[in-house]
């Protein structure tokens, strides 16, 4: 039953945000540049910082850095040397190992663990207990990937030099970073926001993050190319779909301490389609934004069979929420 439930809760409702995105992006005129900006610097820092306000985390629970690290060096290593088959020209191969390597866990990530740990099998007698740590656990991985995405991911794909030195400029001009660091600060100086008009204000941030982030990568799957199976797209999706959960469940094995449902949250990580980010950057050539549109288009739809699989792998291995 475990797999329905995982169905009917988690991933029928996500479609239903994507197609509201695809509707919308068929019928009016959306600038989602616009929509870039209003996520990335203002609720995405927004709910950063109060899904780790909220929830005090362990020491082990930092693990999923290190993990999330590994396991993004190893993609990107094999997507590395798979891209050296599939194409010559190396903005290609750039692009195909952003495409094996990044997650999209900033757009995608949110929803699908707000979904998953507010519903059956995760949540039971409607109680979600574990969705505030899980949202906590998920903004550190957030914090991390939107980081990797403006520095190593710009330097990887990007048509300009990327020197050191700009390189660390764009990490301290990310605001998702300042989020989680407040968010720390608050915690550590014991700043309690109950019971200020800023309370709730934080807290409705997260409905908007979920149904904006959502409608949003609906919007960028109707504007990409039609499903494509050619080898350049296909096999990059294989690893980034298939070959990295199996990936992360190996490197779960040098971090016994980390509890279940921060394990849960890696596997998510590693399950999650390629990031959008390329797609609407200014920087990649008009060859990389084709293939990275085509490899959005392609690999959203193989995650409506991939992901309920890797939520079902969850449940079974690490019953966090039983």
């Amino acid at each position: 039953m475990d797999i329905l439930y995982i169905i009917w809760f988690d991933v029928l409702p996500i479609l239903v945000f994507l197609g509201g995105g695809w509707f919308l992006a068929g019928k009016f005129k959306i600038d989602v540049k616009t929509y870039e900006i209003v996520i990335t610097r203002v609720i995405l820092p927004c709910f950063v910082f109060f899904s780790l306000y909220q929830v005090p985390l362990a020491a082990s629970d930092f693990l999923l850095l290190p993990a999330a690290l590994l396991l993004t060096a190893l993609l990107f290593v094999l997507s590395s040397l798979l891209s050296k088959g599939l194409s010559q020209e190396p903005s290609l191969r750039q692009a195909i190992c952003g495409m094996a390597s990044c997650p999209n866990v900033c757009y995608l990530g949110g929803v699908l663990t707000y979904f998953t740990f507010s519903h059956l099998p995760f949540a039971s007698a409607g109680e979600a207990a574990e969705l505030p740590k899980a949202l906590a656990l998920l903004s550190l991985l957030m914090t991390f990937s939107h980081l990797l995405l403006r520095t190593a991911g710009h330097a990887i794909v990007s048509r300009e030099s990327s020197s050191l030195s700009s390189l660390l400029l764009r990490a301290l001009t990310t605001p998702v970073l300042y989020g989680a660091l407040l968010a720390f600060a608050a915690q550590h100086f014991g700043l309690s926001l109950k019971g200020t008009f800023l309370y709730p204000v934080l807290h409705h941030f997260t409905g908007a993050f979920v149904v904006l982030t959502a409608v949003t990568t609906g919007v960028m799957i109707q504007r990409s190319h039609r499903f494509t199976v050619s080898k350049d797209i296909l096999l990059p999706a294989l690893v980034k779909l298939l070959l990295s959960p199996l990936l992360a469940l190996g490197l779960l094995t040098l971090f016994p301490s980390m509890d279940d449902l921060a394990k849960e949250i890696l596997l998510l990580f590693a399950a999650i389609p390629c990031a959008m980010d390329f797609s609407m950057a200014d920087t990649t050539s008009s060859a990389q934004k084709s293939i990275f549109q085509r490899s959005l288009m392609t690999q959203m739809s193989l995650s409506i069979l991939t992901l309920p699989l890797v939520l079902f792998l969850c449940r079974l291995l690490f019953p966090a929420s039983l």
